[in-house]
């Protein structure tokens, strides 16, 4: 029997993972081609209805950094990278840093801030995953930014190979920066425009850097209230928050907006299931224990060390302390539903019934902190669809026999009915 490997990249990793072993009498399954137009537009689009649904203030594009992304996405592409720097003389080399990068496409300043996935298959996957990743996600929920580009693409014949980059900034900064360059009395910062000795007063900068701040909300929470369709997952992120975890449950955030709190104490923070039942089993990361230390004093993860359940309703409640006062906010969000049945699998060997001429799910419950699938293999006329790292979709028909689904240690016997 012919069987075909799909090696599964971390759908939620900024680092690209090493390519598979296909051993003989195996083939690799490439991706379809992605319309990288019509991709690059739903990116935009998607990440503007979730800053909208939050009432924040939309990214508009600007045309210089677009330039700058789709650089960046065809030199990760081309030369199978997965990072924000680059290396000189490597073909579409366009600056090492994005700021280098933003300042060959001509955009004058320089305080930019990048994201980018790579061997995500689609918009939605690369918004998804961008926003399971906790430092990604506050950079796109960033207060003080109002415009973005972004760049996409994608290797024509090693289809797995492809990059969703973005690149943002505020519009404000780039006005003081085609200005004058300050030469009166007071205090002044550079090294924040194009031309490094272009000097701008701190007044000006600080009031460019908060204008939007000031109508954007005082608390931003994700997932936001009443949020639909939210992953239940978290693999890993570069730099990665948590180390020691493969597989974790989706994050929850707040971050309170500087604008408005000059000191803020956050006293509770706490996640529900739909039965009420307090989830214990989290880790709560702040400035102070951050292991990268890239979180601010007004940000808060709750990490659910275990995936979140499909199907399901949390409640989050959380308490802060702010000029004297104590405050409680809470909400609730719902995860994915799935629409096909839900076959969850507990053991490393198990067999499963399945109907034919219908779609299933197979949910790998992940039995250890870094269990996730890898090296899956399945007969090559069956239609499988990886859905994250633990979770598939197979598509039976009404000629497919009964077969066997291996990844590593795991084996699941599908008798056919």
């Amino acid at each position: 029997m012919v069987i075909s490997a799909l090696f599964i990249a971390l759908l939620w990793q900024m680092s690209g993972a090493n390519a598979p072993l296909v051993q003989k009498g195996i083939i690799l399954r490439e991706l379809p081609p992605m319309d990288v137009s019509s991709e690059k537009s739903e990116a935009h689009f998607r990440l503007n209805t979730i800053r909208k649904s939050m009432k924040m203030n939309p990214l508009i594009i600007n045309d210089k950094l677009a330039l700058a992304a789709q650089a960046h996405a065809n030199y990760l592409v081309e030369n199978q990278n997965h990072s924000h720097y680059q290396t000189s003389g490597k073909k579409y080399f366009t600056g090492v840093k994005p700021k280098d990068r933003t300042i060959y496409a001509n955009y004058e300043s320089t305080m930019v801030s990048e994201n980018l996935s790579t061997r995500s298959h689609s918009a939605k996957r690369s918004i998804e995953g961008l926003f399971s990743a906790i430092y990604h996600r506050f950079g796109f929920l960033n207060p003080s930014i109002d415009e973005i580009g972004v760049g996409v693409a994608q290797n024509k014949e090693e289809t797995q190979q492809s990059a969703f980059v973005y690149v943002m900034g505020n519009s404000n900064l780039v006005d003081l920066c085609q200005k004058k360059s300050f030469n009166g009395f007071g205090k002044y910062i550079y090294n924040v425009c194009k031309k490094d000795e272009h000097r701008v007063d701190t007044g000006s900068y600080a009031r460019a850097n908060n204008i939007h701040k000031q109508y954007n909300p005082k608390i931003i929470t994700y997932p936001f209230s009443n949020e639909k369709d939210v992953p239940t997952v978290f693999y890993e992120e570069s730099p990665d928050p948590l180390p020691d975890y493969a597989v974790s449950g989706f994050p929850i955030s707040v971050e309170f907006n500087d604008y408005f709190f000059d000191d803020v104490e956050l006293d509770s923070f706490t996640l529900y299931n739909s039965n009420g039942s307090e989830i214990t089993n989290v880790r709560l990361m702040d400035s102070q224990n951050d292991p990268n230390q890239r979180l601010s004093d007004k940000q808060f993860v709750l990490f659910p060390l275990e995936r979140l359940n499909y199907n399901s309703r949390y409640r989050v409640e959380v308490e802060y302390s702010a000029k004297g006062q104590s405050t409680k906010l809470s909400w609730h969000f719902d995860t994915t539903v799935l629409h096909e049945k839900l076959h969850t699998i507990t053991k490393n060997e198990e067999t499963l019934s399945l109907t034919s001429k219908t779609s299933h799910i197979l949910y790998f419950k992940p039995l250890h902190h870094k269990d996730i699938l890898t090296n899956v293999q399945f007969p090559a006329d069956l239609d499988v669809t990886f859905l994250d790292n633990n979770t598939l979709r197979v598509s039976i028909n009404k000629n497919t026999n009964d077969f066997d689904i291996l990844s590593n240690n795991k084996i699941v016997h599908v008798k056919v009915d």
